[in-house]
């Protein structure tokens, strides 16, 4: 019997500290992404709306309830992709969220590549309800679809999902 006690124990414990299985997402739009198993992956509201899927994690922030949002946008573009072109969608997606935070600050702006598609990377902040948030905002054109992938959490725990960001983003695959 002790035996039989003890080896259960085991199996709980190994299966409480295995880590959380990740989900893949594939979305019609020519991508797979994969999103941590704590994540919850949420379709869009309405058909024909931009936003291709929200993923969130529900977490407590000064007692306060706030929700890491990570985002991915869509919309059809006919034009070729070159740094002016991203950094025209790239203005158009901080206006536009300029409506929504007229606090709206810009700390970083870079060129890179998106698992070798050219993006512009963005940093900015904003405040909502006096709550800081911080935004990191990956823009890519790709098969005649601009894509925005937008991470939105309190300023505070920032660095605490900037790893779970990174690890979606970084593994995003693109279909042919």
């Amino acid at each position: 019997m002790k035996k039989l006690f003890f080896s259960f124990c085991l199996v709980l414990t190994a299966a409480c500290l295995a880590p959380a299985i990740a989900a893949p997402f594939v979305s019609p739009h020519g991508y797979t992404m994969t999103v941590p198993a704590d994540w919850h992956i949420k379709s869009p509201s309405m058909p024909g709306d931009d936003v291709d899927v929200v993923i969130n994690q529900q977490v407590a922030v000064e007692h306060q309830m706030a929700t890491p949002i990570f985002r991915i946008l869509f919309r059809p573009v006919n034009y070729p992709v070159t740094s002016a072109s991203l950094e025209g969608i790239n203005r158009g997606v901080l206006s536009a969220a300029r409506q929504s935070f007229p606090d709206l600050k810009v700390m970083s702006q870079t060129f890179s590549a998106l698992n070798g598609v050219r993006d512009i990377d963005c940093i900015f902040t904003a405040t909502a309800n006096g709550l800081p948030l911080r935004f990191h905002e990956v823009l890519v054109i790709k098969n005649k679809k601009a894509f925005t992938f937008i991470s939105i959490c309190p300023n505070q725990v920032y660095p605490r999902y900037a790893v779970a960001y990174a690890q979606m983003l970084g593994s995003v695959r693109w279909k042919a």
